[in-house]
């Protein structure tokens, strides 16, 4: 039921149903149009019920919208962040590639040098060699020390010498001493000179080295 005011008289009309569309004044006897009351709509927030949004869906679980573009946006950002991280990739491999060749050629050139065993050369005779060849000798050059030797003692090196029926030294074989010492003497020996012989002789050259 609703109420509404004559236009003609002004009085009250009340107790108007709502379905009509025409109602008599009691005072004055006019038709009065009555007046259409347009109601909202319910709105989709209005209906949704507690709990859900207003597309039916629960306010937790909301699905989220997203345009074309933005879906573009986030592809193209995925595809940036991949690239990115695998070039930080290949860069870590190739530090850490350099870093370990560069630690293997430190470790290799730190190395020491092996040590070489010197292949030992077979001791000459003494038995049957004539200790005294020296006094047969034309010339017996000094032994040369190497530029730097330095003697801190006196040294005695003995050479063994096979010589030809020439006089000229044909082999010279240190028996005792340093690897320099006996290269000195043994080069000095090679160019010593005897007298001619009827036949190959050998013998010991005595060589000393006193301190510098």
């Amino acid at each position: 039921m609703k109420a509404i005011t004559c236009p003609q008289c002004g009085g009250l009309i009340q107790e108007i149903a709502e379905n009509r569309t025409i109602a008599d004044c009691e005072y004055c006897g006019a038709k009065i149009l009555v007046p259409f009351e347009k109601k909202p709509l319910p709105s989709a927030v209005s209906t949704a019920r507690p709990g859900f949004n207003a597309f039916g869906y629960p306010v937790d679980d909301e699905v989220p919208f997203t345009t074309p573009a933005e879906e573009n946006n986030n592809l193209a950002g995925k595809v940036t962040g991949f690239m990115s991280a695998a070039v930080l990739l290949i860069a870590a491999i190739g530090i850490f590639v350099a870093f370990t060749s560069k630690s293997r050629s430190q470790a290799n050139s730190a190395a020491p040098t092996a040590y070489r065993t010197p292949t030992p050369r077979p001791t000459p005779p003494r038995i049957g060699v004539d200790k005294d060849i020296q006094s047969r000798a034309v010339s017996l050059p000094k032994a040369v020390l190497p530029k730097g030797t330095v003697i801190v003692s006196q040294i005695k090196v003995e050479v063994f010498v096979k010589i030809d029926e020439k006089g000229n030294v044909a082999l010279a074989q240190a028996y005792t001493g340093t690897e320099v010492l006996k290269t000195a003497a043994e080069q000095a020996a090679k160019q010593a000179k005897f007298k001619p012989t009827e036949k190959e002789i050998s013998g010991i050259l005595v060589y000393e080295f006193s301190p510098n």
